[in-house]
């Protein structure tokens, strides 16, 4: 190792100090928004190169989701995203900066009453390798200005987002952004049938002819799922269990496993809101 590598590393905190840090991490569930987002709070994670307001990784997401959405100071994606970060979303994929504030500015005026709330939030990595986050989003808002939707019908909605972002030196290089579109548009009374039939008309009237539908990625040409499940990206225990039930239910539909794995009271958060 050189000691360029060196010098780059966090220095090494003492085990217990780490599980103390960790624990330390802020929690979304069961806070206040003032408590997500404190000002005087002294660090309880490495963040080389992120900005001295974060004190960890969940602060740093809330944090600068808020301003760019709620506070509405969008020019702060210039400091938060590479300038070729890759964003995939429901109606597209975007390759560059610019891209992204264009379609944060065009989501903002046609809904300039938006208001997002952090629901909840998992992460992963370091400040070294970069982070890995996904976080919930629950926002509420009124369509009320002409848009790329159509004429606005002043009705509101309450819509969920998973955003899932990876991270390093307090830029975003890579997101994907799952939105439940068709809830919004419904609940905004909106023609969904002819929202969709005019989107596709026009990526068609571009020239574009292939659609990104292939193998289903749970086989392998007409072989049934693996047997076995991937679990060479579980960090721990708890990841491999997980990842070992999702492939049994998901994969390789054994719905029966639900009845093992999930409580009898479970919530299931879905398309349309349901």
């Amino acid at each position: 190792m050189s000691s360029t590598e060196i010098t780059n590393k966090a220095p090494a905190a003492p085990e217990k100090n780490k599980t103390q840090r960790d624990k330390s991490v802020l929690q979304i569930e069961r806070r206040d928004f003032i408590d997500l987002v404190p000002e005087k709070r002294p660090r309880a994670q490495y963040l080389r190169g992120f900005d001295e307001c974060c004190t960890d990784i969940v602060d740093y997401i809330v944090r600068c989701t808020h301003k760019i959405w709620d506070e509405r100071d969008m020019g702060l994606i210039y400091t938060h995203y590479t300038h070729n970060c890759v964003l995939y979303n429901a109606l597209g994929t975007h390759y560059t900066r610019e891209e992204v504030v264009q379609d944060t500015l065009k989501r903002l005026v046609t809904f300039p009453e938006r208001w997002g709330m952090a629901t909840q939030m998992i992460w992963n990595e370091n400040d070294v390798d970069g982070f890995s986050t996904s976080h919930l989003v629950t926002g509420s808002e009124r369509n009320t200005q002409f848009s790329h939707l159509g004429q606005p019908t002043n009705r509101t909605f309450v819509t969920r987002t998973v955003a899932n972002c990876m991270i390093h030196e307090n830029k975003i290089y890579r997101e994907w952004v799952v939105s439940d579109n068709m809830s919004l548009m419904k609940q905004v009374g909106l023609n969904t049938g002819k929202i969709a039939y005019d989107m596709a008309k026009e990526q068609f009237d571009k020239g574009f002819r292939i659609t990104d539908i292939g193998e289903n990625g749970r086989m392998l040409g007409q072989y049934p799922p693996e047997m076995a499940c991937d679990i060479s990206i579980a960090h721990n225990d708890t990841e491999e269990q997980c990842l070992r039930w999702m492939h049994e239910i998901y994969n390789r539909r054994m719905l029966g496993k639900i009845k093992q794995e999930y409580a009898p009271n479970v919530q299931y958060h879905g398309p349309l809101m349901k």
